[in-house]
């Protein structure tokens, strides 16, 4: 399976992507999408 890192700057954008890419049956894991920007 792929993975998909979500990246906006408005959080109720991510939300809004995150929400549609569940309903079409991907696995979502924010927490890698968050390490990876808070170690910038």
């Amino acid at each position: 399976m792929s993975a998909i890192m979500i990246v906006d700057d408005d959080p109720h954008i991510r939300e809004l992507v995150r929400v549609f890419l569940q309903k079409e049956g991907s696995e979502i894991n924010s927490s890698l999408a968050l390490t990876l920007l808070s170690s910038q």
